[in-house]
């Protein structure tokens, strides 16, 4: 995952992109109904960091900053089989 912030302060880097690791878990299920409809409920939970920004993209006496961005995502869809 990417994150990218915008900063409109003079006395830090405006625009800072940063990669960060982790991983997806998945759970999810199908639910047939007549008609050759189904349901499909899902749930979806992220597991990213993004490190420290490293000293030379630092103006003099910034902090540094980590991102943790981590949830779940609840999502459901009605479908039709052909």
């Amino acid at each position: 995952m990417n994150v990218r912030t915008n900063d409109c302060s003079t006395t830090v880097k405006q625009k800072i992109s940063k990669w960060g690791y982790g991983g997806i878990a998945k759970f999810g299920a199908l639910y047939y109904l007549p008609c050759n409809l189904f349901i499909d409920l899902f749930i979806d939970y992220n597991f990213v960091k993004a490190g420290k920004d490293s000293c030379n993209n630092l103006v003099c006496g910034a902090q540094r900053w980590k991102a943790d961005i981590n949830g779940p995502i609840f999502g459901g869809a009605l479908g039709y089989r052909f």
